[in-house]
């Protein structure tokens, strides 16, 4: 049965010693592999591994991607009624009024947008860095 490197994959070599040794050496890399081999359903085991991984970063950037967008939806929202606070007069001006129920909404909102929209942040960014180390790995 074929043997490969536990560096780069590729299939090692057994190589004499002058002490009438047998060693594995990579043929590309020139790594010593006698203690770690991989046979080839294990290298196929560490690709499904890999990928799998890949595809839950994927999924986890969705997510986070869902929650900037609900984010920015509840901020305008949020924008919207905190407008909708300002009464305007018989006089023609428009009054401030922090005790209306418009204002406490637009404060509920406002809160909830920008909690969701700093989960989903941080979310995109831990996904995109497991996605890109996955993505390393799998080039090894």
């Amino acid at each position: 049965m074929k043997k490969y490197c536990i560096e780069c994959g590729r299939e090692v070599k057994k190589i004499t010693d002058e002490n009438g040794e047998e060693h594995l050496v990579c043929k590309k890399c020139n790594t010593l592999n006698d203690d770690e081999v991989l046979e080839k359903y294990e290298i196929h085991k560490y690709n499904q591994s890999v990928h799998n991984n890949i595809t839950k970063a994927n999924d986890l950037k969705d997510n986070s991607l869902c929650f900037i967008i609900i984010g920015a939806i509840l901020l305008i929202v949020g924008v919207v009624f905190l407008v909708l606070t300002f009464k305007r007069l018989p006089s023609g001006l428009r009054e401030f009024k922090p005790w209306s129920l418009e204002f406490l909404l637009a404060i509920i909102f406002l809160t909830l947008s920008i909690a969701s929209l700093t989960f989903g942040t941080v979310r995109l960014i831990m996904a995109l860095q497991r996605k890109d180390y996955f993505k390393k790995a799998l080039r090894k």
